[in-house]
């Protein structure tokens, strides 16, 4: 795939992890630094079978492909972000190790899952501002799936004892225990991130197993930045998980 594939709204740019490469909208919605943390708190075998719900740019299952081997199955519901990430697939040469299905999540039909990732839109419809571009309200707001609906589906896609990884908001981890205790994916490991080292945390990664029994380790929290804009060691910690 040449530069030429990249349409004129589009832009093509380096994740810095095995040389892969992203496309994304240019004034759409962009990945942040939570698909990074998200992708380095993913802890699979090689040869996994990996679902993202939600997986928009493909820049998450590119990553833990790419860089951690896994194979990936991810279901976007927006067909241009699907179309777009195929591409992005497809620049990566990673076809035998990332499979985007462009569909609603639930209509899939795809057999058990070693595992799943998400980094779902936090914010119930009612809560802020609905964002007038359609693929940026999708992003942020529960549009088209509840939390409650994402981890029900996410416990009828995994093997039992498979894993369930996310990456969320810190104010609605509550709502996240509930919705996975619920389902009877116990929460397993919890670590909050936080921006700098005096401030609250802004967001919580989360490990849950299907049918576990009930214990969660509270890891040391991660902060991301020191000195207003550099790196932290633990940051750079989760950089070295993706080889960057």
């Amino acid at each position: 795939m040449q530069n030429h594939d990249i349409k004129p709204d589009e832009t093509l740019g380096q994740l810095a992890a095995g040389g892969l490469q992203i496309i994304q909208k240019a004034g759409g919605y962009r990945f942040s630094i939570d698909s990074y943390l998200l992708a380095a708190f993913v802890d699979e075998p090689a040869g996994t079978s990996v679902l993202e719900i939600g997986s928009g740019s493909g820049v998450i299952s590119i990553l833990l492909a790419g860089v951690k081997k896994l194979k990936m199955t991810g279901v976007e519901v927006q067909p241009s972000m699907a179309e777009m990430s195929i591409r992005s697939v497809m620049i990566n040469r990673l076809e035998d190790m990332v499979k985007i299905v462009s569909g609603d999540i639930k209509a899939f039909r795809g057999g058990a899952f070693g595992s799943i990732v998400v980094n779902p839109p936090y914010r119930p419809l009612g809560s802020g501002r609905v964002n007038p571009a359609d693929e940026k309200a999708a992003a942020r707001h529960e549009i088209r799936l509840t939390l409650n609906e994402l981890v029900s589906l996410s416990k009828s896609f995994l093997k039992d004892g498979g894993s369930f990884y996310a990456i969320y908001p810190s104010w609605r981890l509550p709502d996240m225990i509930c919705a996975m205790r619920a389902f009877d994916i116990e929460p397993k490991k919890l670590i909050m991130v936080h921006s700098h080292v005096k401030s609250r945390a802004s967001l919580f990664l989360i490990k849950g197993i299907k049918g576990a029994g009930k214990e969660m380790i509270n890891e040391a929290p991660i902060v991301v930045y020191e000195n207003l804009k550099e790196y932290t060691f633990r940051m750079n910690q989760v950089f070295e998980k993706l080889s960057i």
